[in-house]
Protein backbone atom coordinates (compact mmCIF):
# COMPACT_ATOMS: atom_id res chain seq x y z
CA UNK A 1 0.00 0.00 0.00
CA UNK A 2 1.32 3.38 -0.92
CA UNK A 3 -0.20 6.54 0.51
CA UNK A 4 -0.47 9.29 -2.07
CA UNK A 5 -2.04 12.64 -1.25
CA UNK A 6 -2.56 13.47 -4.92
CA UNK A 7 -4.68 10.32 -5.24
CA UNK A 8 -7.22 11.28 -2.58
CA UNK A 9 -10.74 11.23 -3.96
CA UNK A 10 -14.12 11.34 -2.29
CA UNK A 11 -15.20 7.94 -3.63
CA UNK A 12 -13.23 4.71 -3.97
CA UNK A 13 -11.72 4.37 -7.46
CA UNK A 14 -11.39 0.93 -9.05
CA UNK A 15 -8.91 0.74 -11.91
CA UNK A 16 -8.56 -2.35 -14.08
CA UNK A 17 -6.81 -3.51 -17.22
CA UNK A 18 -9.16 -2.28 -19.93
CA UNK A 19 -8.16 -5.11 -22.29
CA UNK A 20 -8.89 -7.91 -19.82
CA UNK A 21 -12.19 -9.78 -20.16
CA UNK A 22 -12.02 -11.01 -16.55
CA UNK A 23 -11.38 -7.47 -15.28
CA UNK A 24 -14.32 -6.19 -17.32
CA UNK A 25 -16.56 -8.88 -15.80
CA UNK A 26 -15.33 -7.91 -12.32
CA UNK A 27 -16.20 -4.25 -12.95
CA UNK A 28 -19.67 -5.19 -14.20
CA UNK A 29 -20.13 -7.46 -11.16
CA UNK A 30 -19.37 -4.46 -8.94
CA UNK A 31 -21.59 -2.10 -10.96
CA UNK A 32 -24.55 -4.50 -10.83
CA UNK A 33 -24.35 -4.67 -7.03
CA UNK A 34 -23.27 -1.09 -6.22
CA UNK A 35 -26.78 0.20 -5.52
CA UNK A 36 -25.54 3.54 -4.14
CA UNK A 37 -23.12 4.04 -7.05
CA UNK A 38 -20.30 4.86 -4.64
CA UNK A 39 -17.57 3.15 -6.69
CA UNK A 40 -15.94 4.96 -9.60
CA UNK A 41 -14.14 3.14 -12.39
CA UNK A 42 -11.41 3.66 -14.93
CA UNK A 43 -8.78 1.78 -16.88
CA UNK A 44 -5.18 1.52 -15.80
CA UNK A 45 -4.13 2.36 -19.35
CA UNK A 46 -5.80 5.77 -19.17
CA UNK A 47 -5.27 6.84 -15.59
CA UNK A 48 -1.93 5.82 -14.16
CA UNK A 49 0.94 8.22 -14.43
CA UNK A 50 4.06 6.05 -14.61
CA UNK A 51 6.20 8.98 -13.48
CA UNK A 52 5.04 8.44 -9.88
CA UNK A 53 6.89 5.12 -9.72
CA UNK A 54 3.88 2.86 -9.34
CA UNK A 55 3.96 -0.40 -11.29
CA UNK A 56 0.28 -1.27 -11.32
CA UNK A 57 -1.41 -4.18 -13.08
CA UNK A 58 -4.70 -6.04 -12.73
CA UNK A 59 -7.10 -4.55 -10.19
CA UNK A 60 -6.17 -1.42 -8.27
CA UNK A 61 -8.27 0.32 -5.64
CA UNK A 62 -7.53 3.90 -4.63
CA UNK A 63 -9.37 4.83 -1.47
CA UNK A 64 -8.69 7.58 1.05
CA UNK A 65 -5.30 8.24 -0.51
CA UNK A 66 -4.13 4.62 -0.26
CA UNK A 67 -3.38 2.45 -3.28
CA UNK A 68 -4.37 -1.21 -2.84
CA UNK A 69 -3.18 -3.80 -5.34
CA UNK A 70 -3.80 -7.44 -6.16
CA UNK A 71 -5.98 -9.45 -3.76
CA UNK A 72 -6.36 -6.56 -1.30
CA UNK A 73 -7.76 -4.36 -4.07
CA UNK A 74 -10.24 -7.01 -5.23
CA UNK A 75 -11.44 -7.88 -1.71
CA UNK A 76 -11.73 -4.28 -0.55
CA UNK A 77 -13.59 -3.37 -3.76
CA UNK A 78 -16.14 -6.09 -3.08
CA UNK A 79 -16.47 -4.98 0.56
CA UNK A 80 -17.33 -1.45 -0.67
CA UNK A 81 -20.66 -2.88 -1.83
CA UNK A 82 -21.75 -3.01 1.82
CA UNK A 83 -24.16 -5.43 3.43
CA UNK A 84 -23.10 -9.07 3.38
CA UNK A 85 -20.43 -8.24 0.79
CA UNK A 86 -18.33 -6.89 3.68
CA UNK A 87 -17.59 -10.53 4.51
CA UNK A 88 -14.93 -10.27 1.79
CA UNK A 89 -12.80 -8.45 4.38
CA UNK A 90 -12.61 -11.73 6.31
CA UNK A 91 -10.28 -13.04 3.59
CA UNK A 92 -7.79 -10.30 4.44
CA UNK A 93 -6.97 -12.48 7.48
CA UNK A 94 -5.37 -14.96 5.07
CA UNK A 95 -1.68 -14.04 4.82
CA UNK A 96 -1.04 -11.70 1.91
CA UNK A 97 1.58 -13.93 0.31
CA UNK A 98 -1.04 -16.71 -0.01
CA UNK A 99 -3.80 -14.39 -1.27
CA UNK A 100 -1.49 -12.73 -3.76
CA UNK A 101 -0.09 -16.07 -4.93
CA UNK A 102 -3.62 -17.20 -5.89
CA UNK A 103 -4.35 -13.77 -7.37
CA UNK A 104 -1.18 -13.88 -9.49
CA UNK A 105 -1.95 -17.40 -10.76
CA UNK A 106 -5.27 -16.15 -12.09
CA UNK A 107 -3.80 -12.83 -13.29
CA UNK A 108 -0.98 -14.54 -15.17
CA UNK A 109 -3.46 -16.79 -17.01
CA UNK A 110 -6.40 -14.38 -17.39
CA UNK A 111 -5.93 -13.77 -21.12
CA UNK A 112 -5.53 -17.49 -21.85
CA UNK A 113 -8.54 -18.49 -19.73
CA UNK A 114 -10.92 -15.58 -20.33
CA UNK A 115 -9.66 -13.79 -23.44
CA UNK A 116 -8.50 -10.31 -24.28
CA UNK A 117 -10.17 -7.32 -25.90
CA UNK A 118 -8.32 -5.69 -28.79
CA UNK A 119 -9.41 -2.28 -27.53
CA UNK A 120 -9.97 -0.90 -24.07
CA UNK A 121 -13.62 -1.71 -23.23
CA UNK A 122 -15.83 0.85 -21.51
CA UNK A 123 -17.83 -0.64 -18.61
CA UNK A 124 -21.62 -0.27 -18.36
CA UNK A 125 -21.19 2.67 -16.01
CA UNK A 126 -17.91 4.32 -16.86
CA UNK A 127 -16.84 7.13 -14.55
CA UNK A 128 -13.44 8.19 -15.78
CA UNK A 129 -11.02 10.43 -13.95
CA UNK A 130 -9.71 13.60 -15.55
Amino acid sequence: MKKLKQLSFKNPIVLVDGHCVLCHRFVNFLIDRDKKACLKFGSLQNHIDTKNGLDLKGVVLIWKGVVYKNSAAALRSIAQLGGLWKIALFFLLVPRFIRDWVYQKVANNRFKWFGRYDECIVPKRNILLD
